[in-house]
């Protein structure tokens, strides 16, 4: 059984292909440490489509969190809300043509 990061991970994989199409995506989190005793962590998530050699342009970044688990948190729901999205644009598109070609 895979880890619930493993998991988490699976799920941003198949959110980003429906978002964006085929392929592979890189998941990079970026940490910034303190810089003095006020400050805090700053953590955040970019997302890139791995092209084999190189990667492509960010496609999606995460607001700064505290944690990790909370810029992760964000990175599952805006992927989530993206993919929806863009499965009800494409079945739109699909009824569209349906309806275009039943006239």
């Amino acid at each position: 059984m895979a880890s619930a990061e493993g998991q988490r991970w699976d799920r941003w994989e198949a959110n980003c292909k429906i978002i964006w199409g085929d392929g592979y995506y890189d998941f990079d989190l970026e940490y910034d440490a303190p810089l003095n005793d006020n400050d805090n962590d700053c953590y955040q998530y970019f997302v890139k489509k791995d092209l084999g050699t190189s990667y492509g342009p960010i496609l999606l970044a995460t607001f700064i969190w505290d944690t990790e688990e909370e810029a992760a948190d964000e990175l599952d729901k805006v992927l989530e809300e993206m993919a929806k999205h863009a499965k009800q644009e494409r079945e739109r598109k699909e009824a569209e043509k349906a309806k275009a070609k039943s006239n």
